[in-house]
C-alpha cells in the first residue's frame, strides 16, 4: 500500500519519529462531512480505553511502524477494514498522510492521519470490523462528536485539538492523495503484526505473546 503520486504529505521527521508515539489515530471523513466512530468493546486499562465508549479509529503501533508512514496507515486499517471491505474502498478512499501528533496521556503520543471516504455517510458503509468482540458498531457522526455521550478519552483529546486547531485559524493545508490498496490485504498485514508485540506504554511491562 502507498500513496498515490509522489511526495508524503504534510510529513516530517518530527512527526513520524520520537520515542512518545505509540498509536496511531484516524479522522475519516464522509463527503457529507461526516466522522466514522465505533464503539470499544473492551477494557484495556494501559490506554485509558473502557467497554462502551465511543472513539474514533485508533491502533497501537508495532516498534517497526513507528517512523514509517505506510505502515501507520497500514495500522489504522486493520482496525476497520478486511479483505471484503477493500472492494468498497477501491478508488474511493483518499489519504492526507500523517499530518499533526498530539499528546493524549503522560509519554504518550498519536500520529494523526485524515482519511476521506468518497461517498456519503447514508451510502452503503464501507468499514467493517474485523474484530468484534474489540471495535465494532462502526458509524457516522456528525461534527466534533458533540452528541456522543462518554467519549473514550484518547479519542477526545485528539477531536480537541483538531478543533481548536481549526477555530484557533491554523491552515492545516491538508491536501488529499489516493490510496492505492490494489495489494494491500489486511488480514495479512494483520497477521504479520500479530507476531510483534505492541510498543510499551509508560509504567507498562512486556508480555510476551
Amino acid at each position: 500500500m502507498m500513496l498515490e503520486s509522489g511526495r508524503m504529505l504534510g510529513v516530517n521527521k518530527e512527526m513520524l519519529g520520537g520515542g512518545n508515539i505509540r498509536g496511531v489515530a484516524g479522522i475519516i471523513f464522509s463527503e457529507d462531512g461526516k466522522i466514522l466512530v465505533g464503539t470499544e468493546q473492551r477494557d484495556k486499562p494501559s490506554t485509558k480505553k473502557l467497554a462502551g465508549q465511543t472513539s474514533i479509529p485508533m491502533e497501537t503501533l508495532k516498534p517497526f511502524e513507528v517512523g514509517s508512514q505506510s505502515h501507520m496507515i497500514a495500522a489504522l486499517l486493520t482496525e476497520i477494514t478486511n479483505d471484503m471491505s477493500m472492494d468498497l474502498l477501491k478508488e474511493r478512499l483518499s489519504c492526507s498522510g500523517i499530518v499533526d501528533r498530539v499528546s493524549v496521556d503522560e509519554g504518550v503520543d498519536l500520529a494523526i492521519v485524515f482519511l476521506r471516504f468518497q461517498g456519503d455517510s447514508y451510502d452503503e458503509m464501507p468499514f467493517i470490523s474485523p474484530n468484534e468482540d474489540e471495535f465494532s458498531d462502526l458509524r457516522w457522526e456528525a461534527g466534533f462528536l458533540q452528541d456522543c455521550h462518554n467519549v473514550r478519552p484518547y479519542a477526545g483529546s485528539v477531536i480537541n485539538f483538531l478543533e481548536s486547531r481549526l477555530y484557533g485559524g491554523d491552515d492545516l493545508d491538508i491536501e488529499y492523495k489516493n490510496l492505492n490498496l490494489d495489494e494491500f490485504s489486511p488480514y495479512n498485514y494483520s497477521n504479520y503484526r500479530e507476531q510483534v508485540n505492541d510498543i510499551l506504554m509508560p509504567n507498562q511491562h512486556l508480555v510476551r505473546k
